[in-house]
């Protein structure tokens, strides 16, 4: 770019695809200058290259260019049915980061992309119509194959919500760095003023490049201090390459993350911000924002982050279920098959849906309740708790089963679980006919004490049942019993099993 008789106090903006580079004339850029954009390689062709004085749009530049750009090296389209979750934090910049982000995934998905506005009103909803803000929507979230948390639900997601997330058997992308202390992070989340990261201890790269002059917001990054596990991929600051600290991108695989229940899906975090994006002195954060300020990885972000946002929506995009018998990890967690905990037996093993596909018995007088508890954790945020307030001694007077088990003859299965008692006591561990004539399978007496254990057994059955069931005899004694992480599961297969 080159220029002479520059105006008094004057930059000059070069634009291509609504993206504007600045030169800094008033403050002593000479000429020539050389600007470099990152542009989409989508093969579209005479795209103008514009340029202009900013404070003196009348001195414009005669000269017209166009350019072609290239065709793409790769076609990584995602395939998930996806729900964006927004806030409104930092509205205007808000407003043009979350319409950005959203129109970007939906170019490259072929699955639905559903946004909605979160918010904590002290009620039981937390989901509204994006558009109005105020009509409650319905939402299941296990209508989805992965959850989008955006930077701007910051201050907005209720406990509620956020406790219903932990057993998500989905994937879920979290930019909220506030909350990731719930399931990801030793501690709360923080954020730091700035515009640099680290890919390892030394490497630096620049993480925006937001084109807003005079913004009302300087640029944030983002991050928290990791749990065992994890894979960081970039940190805030330098000298924590390959550590847990100051972590600003990282990811679990399914299963993994300690002291969440097993039953959670893939989990990932980038600490992206949208300070700074469009709000400034000269608009003064109008809403809504223009569609030349929605934030594009290709115009808003450096070529080095760009590559990291598009390997973070691919990382999370783990959208494919586990198929049980075909030798190949589907959903790509690690796991294959029998081996992986979406396919085993046990429906609801961590009690996270309450006691749904659980029975409770009592006969012979005995008299027991059950609750779930969720302040004497074994494994996750649940546990099952049985008070036994009347015993007959009898173990099968009081039973906690699950019924309608598919058994197969010839088949070698697995069953594990942990559990503890509020005094040394015995249980009982079985599989039977869950029909008349009641047909004993597998049973085995465990001795519980004060600390939670866990326990593990196999055996061989001898006999196909679609009535199988799966239980444990609590009769014996008045002791309270909790039970956790019940698997069970056919071990032809499972080759490596988290317990």
């Amino acid at each position: 770019m080159a220029w002479t008789s520059a105006p008094s106090g004057d930059q000059i903006g070069v634009t291509i695809n609504n993206k504007t580079e600045f030169i800094n004339v008033a403050g002593g850029a000479t000429s020539p200058q050389t600007i470099t954009f990152s542009v989409p390689a989508n093969g579209a062709t005479n795209i103008p290259v514009t340029a202009g004085w900013y404070f003196n749009p009348s001195f414009g530049c005669s000269n017209v260019l166009t350019f072609n750009a290239p065709n793409p090296c790769s076609s990584d389209i995602l395939n998930c049915d996806i729900l964006y979750l927004c806030g409104l934090d930092k509205p205007a910049d808000g407003d043009a980061f979350d319409h950005g982000v959203i129109e970007y995934i939906m170019a490259n998905n072929t699955g639905n992309v559903v946004p909605v506005l979160v918010k904590d009103n002290g009620t039981s909803n937390d989901f509204y119509n994006p558009m109005d803000q105020v009509t409650p929507l319905t939402i299941n979230i296990n209508d989805y194959d992965l959850i989008i948390l955006s930077p701007t639900t910051e201050g907005y997601v209720s406990s509620r919500l956020a406790n219903n997330l932990l057993p998500f058997k989905g994937s879920i992308l979290n930019m909220n760095y506030g909350i990731q202390q719930l399931w990801t992070t030793n501690g709360a989340g923080y954020y730091a003023w700035g515009n640099d990261a680290y890919t390892n201890d030394v490497n630096m790269i620049n993480v925006y490049n937001y084109d807003n002059i005079n913004a009302n917001y300087s640029p944030v990054k983002t991050g928290g201090t990791t749990l065992s596990g994890v894979t960081g991929y970039l940190w805030m600051v330098s000298g924590n390459g390959g550590g847990n600290s100051n972590t600003m991108g990282y990811k679990y695989n399914a299963h993994s993350i300690p002291g969440v229940s097993t039953t959670h899906g893939h989990r990932q975090f980038l600490g992206l911000h949208m300070n700074g994006l469009y709000s400034n002195s000269q608009n003064g954060g109008f809403i809504p924002a223009p569609v030349s300020s929605y934030f594009h990885p290709a115009k808003h972000l450096t070529p080095q982050m760009k590559i990291i946002f598009d390997q973070t929506l691919k990382d999370a995009s783990k959208c494919t279920p586990e198929i049980c018998a075909n030798g190949i990890d589907d959903d790509g967690d690690g796991l294959t098959d029998c081996a992986d905990p979406d396919c085993y037996l046990i429906l609801n093993r961590e009690f996270d849906e309450g006691f749904t596909s659980w029975d409770f018995y009592q006969q012979g007088g005995a008299v027991a309740t059950r609750t779930v508890d969720n302040t004497s954790q074994l494994s996750g945020k649940n546990s099952a708790r049985v008070n036994i307030s009347t015993s007959t001694g009898t173990n099968f007077h009081i039973q906690f089963a699950q019924t309608n088990v598919l058994l197969e003859a010839g088949k070698t299965y697995r069953v594990s679980f942990r559990a503890k008692a509020s005094a040394n006591r015995v249980i009982g561990v079985f599989t039977d006919l869950g029909i008349s004539p009641w047909t004993n399978y597998f049973y085995n007496d465990v001795n519980l004490t004060t600390t939670a254990q866990t326990f593990t057994f196999t055996y061989t059955h001898n006999t196909t049942t679609p009535n199988g069931r799966i239980g444990f005899n609590l009769g014996q004694s008045s002791q309270t019993v909790w039970i956790d992480n019940i698997l069970f599961y056919d071990v032809s297969f499972a080759l490596q099993v988290p317990l």
